[in-house]
């Protein structure tokens, strides 16, 4: 029976021992969960934790993009109104500068009038006399051509008006250089 007590013992010790490397195995493998969780819960606070700070900065971020897109369109209108200002102030020396090309060309014209005529009986003058020969002369000599000169009554008309109403006729003063073609 000895035997037997012992055999029931060493059976109840293995017993024991299996239950408390079962309870060690379980406590150990608690603890690992609660560990384990513990770390999830960091882990989830802290997610949590920076998705509060993403959003706010996302806020952050969008207050800041609303900021700057008010001013780039307080800047494009005030792009605009000078850009609409120089344009008109354009327009306006357009304007300007058509009225005074119109001036110069009428006061051009004028001064080739008063350059080329006479200006008491506006017949052409003994300069443009003698810048229209010059020019058939040349134009003669280039072609090898001949130029013909004919002059009617220059001198009548200073005997009807008399000398004091008009210069003395061109033809008088004028002198022939021309050779005549080679």
């Amino acid at each position: 029976m000895t035997e037997n007590i012992v055999q029931v013992a060493s059976q109840h010790v293995t017993d024991v021992q299996d239950i408390n490397k079962n309870l060690v195995e379980k406590t150990l493998c608690m603890r690992c969960l609660a560990n384990l969780s513990q770390v999830k819960s960091r882990l989830l606070v802290e997610t949590i934790h920076d998705m509060n700070n993403s959003r706010q900065e996302l806020a952050d971020l969008s207050t800041d993009l609303a900021k700057h897109a008010k001013q780039a369109e307080e800047q494009r209108q005030v792009i605009e109104r000078q850009r609409q200002r120089l344009e008109e102030q354009n327009t306006a020396l357009e304007f300007e500068r058509d009225l005074l090309e119109l001036k110069v060309a009428e006061r051009t014209e004028a001064f080739e009038k008063l350059a080329h005529y006479d200006s008491l009986t506006n017949l052409p003058n003994r300069f443009l006399f003698n810048d229209r020969l010059k020019h058939a002369l040349a134009r003669a000599g280039r072609e090898k051509s001949k130029v013909g000169l004919l002059l009617i009554g220059g001198v009548g008309c200073n005997d009807v008006q008399g000398y004091l109403y008009s210069k003395p006729p061109p033809c008088n003063q004028f002198q022939l250089n021309y050779p005549g073609p080679a």
